[in-house]
């Protein structure tokens, strides 16, 4: 997926996932979660979920650092997803 994407982005999109959690990675060589989601555009809809998710079950306690950190992570999402859209950019088709 990542082959055709200039470098800047390649590296931006590497770094998100680097910072990820664990358990959304797969075995090397295999598609990760995350990838799907960017892939088939409902990047931008999990990473709100997971906004609200991680600040809702905050709502009634002392914020927990781990869930405000994971809120920035996600929010560092969305600002790839403003900068370089809500797809993959897709390779040029290659005229018949």
């Amino acid at each position: 997926m990542e082959s055709n994407w200039p470098s800047q982005m390649k590296a931006e999109w590497v770094l998100l996932k680097f910072e990820g959690s664990e358990h959304y990675k797969g075995p090397t060589g295999e598609v990760e979660p995350i990838d799907l989601y960017y892939a088939g555009g409902l990047l931008h809809p999990w990473v709100v979920a997971n906004i609200i998710k991680c600040a809702y079950r905050n709502r009634n306690k002392r914020p927990n650092l781990t869930d405000i950190r994971k809120i920035r992570h996600y929010c560092n999402m969305l600002e790839f997803i403003e900068k370089w859209g809500p797809t993959p950019i897709a390779t040029p088709a290659t005229p018949p």
